[in-house]
Order: structure tokens, then C-alpha cells, then sequence
């Protein structure tokens, strides 16, 4: 064999052992391996997520969940979250790839803000942004309790609203406040200590008042509490959370109302007996109701004594029937006897004739 030849074979062997494997972790170009978790057996890469940071791979300015890589149709999008594009061609499996890891899902940090990284899913990593204490979270000038940021975007009430790449702006608000405020008075309410009470502290000029002006309309005070709004006599002025113009101004003076007519006169009331003659009355009172009480007993006594000699009455005369019906019996008895001897005697006679 030619020298020639061989030094061929040799720069042959030398680049086909320099070759990468398709798919290799040595084409991801621009990140460290640090930045990044690659599975060798699915051949999947993301990028690793920070304690308070949610890291996506950046391609030519696209924002990518995941790449995958297969030996035939090369590198692709592996992104899995709801809408993804997925499985969109990135490159050759033997071609080198250049991306960077970025964050997406920021808040721009504000005083209240509560941020923090959870768990959907089972691995699904998300941002839930609330606030502090009591507070409100406002965006664009709207409230909500919370709002929620994955891959897939900001999530605001179930519907996705605004963009991952930009760090959102929110703000924690309390409810009623009004501020520094010089001529208004906060304090707590008198009455519900979870209230705060808003009065005009301008001194009276004249013998006028200065009150709350809200909108045109001037009260003597105004209550607030974060769920109620602020209140007047349990009449809703103004919500709590909403940009309130509250201003100082003169309380009108209420009006007088007119005084009631005295009624008509009734029809005339019989004179009241005095003392005297209302005892006399009793006494004559008292002494009737004994008198008919006596009647009553007395009447009870006769009815007795009748129903007594009824009773004996009816007694003697079952009596005397019984003893005439005794005497009934006996001469009944005497007069069959008589009978009875006579028919005896007379059957001797005709015996004694039938003899002679």
C-alpha cells in the first residue's frame, strides 16, 4: 500500500473517531451543563428551574418547554403544556443547537407582593402570585384574589391573559385609605372595631359643619371596612378598593321637618267616680256576691232535702208493693188449700156412696 494511501486511511479513522453522535449532549451549545437536565434515555432537555425562578429554553426568541431529540428526525419541540405547538423541526440530529435558558412567569417585585413557586400536576411547575394580609392584588387597574403563571402563560380566573416573556406589573392594595391626608380624619369606628371611620377634622366656621364629600354628596362621616366598601348608615358610597375622591365640604343643614298636627278631640269620656265613691262601690260589690253566695248555698241545701225524700219516698212505695204482693201470695195459698179439702172431701163422699 501506498504512503499516500495509508496517511488517507489514517486522517479516515481519525475523523470518523472524532464524529458526534447524533442527539449528543455536546451539540446543546451556549448553556452550561448546570443550566440544564438532560435525559439520556429520552433524550429530553430542559432547563433546571431556580429556587424562585422559572427557567424556560430559548431558540431564535421562541420560548420552549422542552427539547427532544430523535436519531432520525432530529431535534424538535417536546413543550407538552396545554396549546403547544409540539413537535415543531428544530435542526438536524447531528447539528449543533444554540440556545440560552430564561426566565419567564417574573413579577416585578412590589411591597406586599407574595411570590412563590408550586407544584401542578404532579411536576408542573407554576408561579402563584397573592398578597399579603388583607390586602388586594390589582393588575391593570383590576382586582383579584390571586393569579397564576405556568409555561402555557398567566392564568387570571381560568383564562389565560397575559404574556410569559414580559415580567408582569402588579400591586397589592389595602382598602380603604385615603393616604397622608391633613383634613381627613381615619380612625376606628365606635361602634364595629373592624371598621375604619373617615370625618372632616376643619374646624366650624359660622355655625357651619364640614362633612365627607364623595361624588357631590356630602355626609357627616363614612365608614370602610375591605368588604363592605365604604359605608353610610350601612349604605354602600363607594367601594373599597376603587380610587376614592374624598374631599371636605360643607354638610348641609337638614332639613327641618314640620311638626306634627295635635290630633281632633275624641268623643267625651264618661267621669271617673273618685275614691270614695269607687270603695263604696266595692263594699256594695262584696256584699252582693255573699248574698248570692248564701242564696246558692241555701238552694243547694233544698235540692239536697228534695232528692232525700225522693229517695225515701220512692223507698216506702216499693215497700207497700212488695208487701201487697206477699199478701197477694198468701191468699192464693188459702185458696187453693180450700180447694184442695174441698176436693178431698168431696171425693170421700162419693166414695163412701159408692159403697153403700
Amino acid at each position: 500500500m501506498r504512503p499516500t494511501s495509508l496517511l488517507l486511511l489514517f486522517c479516515a479513522l481519525f475523523a470518523a473517531a472524532d464524529a458526534v453522535k447524533p442527539c449528543d449532549r455536546s451539540l446543546i451549545r451556549g448553556v452550561a451543563a448546570e443550566q440544564v437536565n438532560y435525559d439520556s434515555t429520552t433524550k429530553t432537555l430542559t432547563c433546571k428551574h431556580g429556587s424562585n425562578s422559572l427557567m424556560a429554553i430559548d431558540i431564535n426568541n421562541t420560548i420552549i418547554e422542552a427539547i427532544t431529540c430523535d436519531d432520525v428526525d432530529g431535534w424538535k419541540d417536546g413543550s407538552k403544556y396545554e396549546n403547544a405547538s409540539g413537535n415543531s423541526w428544530i435542526a438536524e440530529a447531528s447539528a449543533p443547537i444554540n440556545l440560552e435558558c430564561y426566565e419567564y412567569c417574573a413579577v416585578e417585585r412590589q411591597r406586599g407582593v407574595v411570590s412563590r413557586l408550586i407544584n401542578i400536576n404532579g411536576s408542573q411547575m407554576a408561579r402563584e402570585v397573592t398578597c399579603e394580609d388583607a390586602q388586594q392584588l390589582i393588575v391593570d387597574d383590576t382586582r383579584y384574589s390571586n393569579i397564576y403563571c405556568e409555561i402555557g402563560g398567566w392564568s387570571v380566573e381560568g383564562k389565560s391573559k397575559y404574556h410569559i416573556i414580559t415580567p408582569l406589573k402588579v400591586e397589592c392594595k389595602r382598602g380603604c385609605t385615603q393616604g397622608d391626608r391633613t383634613d381627613i380624619t381615619m380612625s376606628l369606628s365606635s361602634v364595629n372595631a373592624s371598621k375604619t371611620m373617615f370625618e372632616c377634622n376643619k374646624p366650624e366656621v359660622n355655625g357651619t359643619t364640614h362633612g365627607v364629600s364623595v361624588s357631590g354628596t356630602v355626609y357627616p362621616y363614612l365608614e370602610c371596612d375591605s368588604k363592605a366598601g365604604y359605608t353610610y348608615k350601612d349604605a354602600v358610597v363607594a367601594d373599597a378598593f376603587a380610587k376614592t375622591d374624598m374631599q371636605c365640604d360643607i354638610l348641609p343643614e337638614p332639613t327641618a321637618e314640620p311638626e306634627p298636627e295635635p290630633p281632633a278631640p275624641g268623643p267625651p269620656t264618661p267621669n271617673k267616680p273618685t275614691n270614695e265613691e269607687q270603695t263604696s262601690d266595692d263594699e256594695d260589690t262584696n256584699k252582693a256576691m255573699v248574698i248570692i253566695g248564701c242564696m246558692g248555698a241555701a238552694l243547694v241545701i233544698v235540692i239536697i232535702l228534695i232528692v232525700i225524700m225522693c229517695i225515701k219516698r220512692r223507698k216506702d212505695e216499693e215497700e207497700e208493693i212488695a208487701r201487697e204482693e206477699r199478701h197477694h201470695r198468701r191468699r192464693e195459698e188459702r185458696k187453693k188449700e180450700e180447694r184442695r179439702r174441698e176436693e178431698e172431701s168431696r171425693t170421700e163422699s162419693e166414695d163412701v156412696s159408692n159403697e153403700v
